[in-house]
């Protein structure tokens, strides 16, 4: 969550030479939120298939909302300002991290750090 909110403290964000900047802007969302909803699946309590609806469900939730706060954040910085749009790549991408989640678990895969 801090790496997301100094990134987005930021008044620009590095050019990546031959990419536009709305595919990197999509890109960087995809692996921030993608990484918070696992990383927050997996601090909740419980082990793999115990109360396994209910983590998925709130990670999903949480990195939804931090998107959330994180845009409106973004609104006081000069030179960005929050969209939508970024909050609806936000919640999908928690919601393909959390579907990875559950294939993987379901696979009997475990989850280590």
């Amino acid at each position: 969550m801090l790496a997301i909110f100094l990134l987005s403290a930021q008044e620009t964000l590095p050019e990546t030479p031959g990419v536009s900047d709305q595919v990197m802007a999509v890109l960087g969302h995809l692996v921030s939120y993608g990484v918070l909803a696992t990383l927050v699946y997996l601090a909740l309590p419980g082990d793999r298939g115990s109360r396994r609806a209910w983590r998925l469900v709130a990670a999903i939730a949480a990195s939804t909302l931090y998107g959330v706060t994180d845009e409106f954040h973004q609104s006081f910085v000069p030179g960005r300002h929050a969209s939508v749009f970024d909050v609806g790549v936000d919640a999908t991408v928690a919601v393909l991290a959390a579907l990875v989640i559950w294939a993987v678990e379901e696979r009997g895969g475990r989850w280590r750090l």
